[in-house]
């Protein structure tokens, strides 16, 4: 039997734990302590919150655990920080912004889908923007929590508004970079014809994923999770921000910024 204190666990037979986990979105009965240390040995940068995400989100398999968490690392030095001026047009559409936290305090990403045009942007462009609000919704985290929550706003969404490249580009990608992040999306509307859809696809996912999909056929269901002040007034809250791209900047520090630049000039003169 054990015991758990917030960010803590201690083993009454293994003596004291050695772990230091600050969010309480990290479940310490979903990995294991011993692989947790074997981790920051190989990766002696990074927190054990951290390393204990990259554990949860491959069932606690040490050798997977680390080929994802080394394909992140690889990926962002040959990649990162992406900055806004590679993405600003991406940036500028509206589609994608933070505004505002759900009920329980997180960060809540909103997701336009009217304002995405698949034919209109460019691929590489619309991942790197995707990449750019996930490194700031990570860094404007509580530090006791892990996860954000996203709102889809659905009203005025047609066909020709579904990107289903994008999300097929990106979708590994995201899994290696930022795993165990989502606390859920909340679809809204979500008329007849969705929940139709969603009722065959949502079995090919697997359940953790497929529990954390909340579509919403009624502006009532959206306010369990999120107070009025924070939803749009075009899905039928109280929300009157419009958007303006200039509200965000780079999110990363004035030495990564200064390594970035550096990086992007010596590219550009080769």
């Amino acid at each position: 039997m054990f015991g758990t204190i917030f960010g803590t666990k201690e083993l009454a037979t293994e003596g004291p734990t050695t772990l230091v986990i600050k969010s309480k979105d990290i479940d310490l009965n979903k990995f294991s302590e011993s692989n947790v240390i074997v981790m920051r040995e190989k990766y002696p940068g990074l927190n054990d919150d951290v390393l204990a995400r990259y554990l949860i989100a491959r069932n606690n398999d040490l050798t997977k655990a680390c080929e994802q968490l080394q394909r992140a690392l690889e990926w962002k030095a040959l990649h990162g920080p992406i900055l806004k001026s590679t993405c600003i047009k991406e940036i500028s559409s509206g589609k994608l912004y933070i505004r505002g936290v759900c009920k329980e305090g997180r960060p809540l990403l909103i997701y336009r889908s009217c304002k995405s045009f698949p034919n209109e942007r460019d691929l590489e462009e619309a991942a790197r923007m995707l990449v750019w609000f996930a490194e700031h919704l990570q860094r404007s985290m509580p530090p006791h929590m892990s996860k954000y929550t996203l709102l889809v706003d659905r009203v005025g969404h047609k066909s020709e508004n579904t990107d289903s490249d994008l999300m097929k580009h990106v979708s590994s990608q995201f899994q290696d970079l930022f795993p165990e992040t989502l606390m859920r999306a909340i679809i809204y509307p979500s008329d007849v014809v969705f929940y139709s859809i969603w009722a065959i696809v949502k079995w090919f996912m697997d359940p953790v994923t497929r529990e954390k999909v909340q579509p919403m056929m009624y502006l009532s269901g959206v306010e369990q999770y999120i107070d009025r002040q924070y939803i749009p007034k075009s899905m039928g809250g109280d929300d009157e921000y419009e958007y303006n791209p200039d509200d965000f900047a780079d999110p990363y520090s004035e030495e990564e910024l200064a390594a970035a630049k550096e990086a992007a000039a010596k590219s550009a003169s080769a």
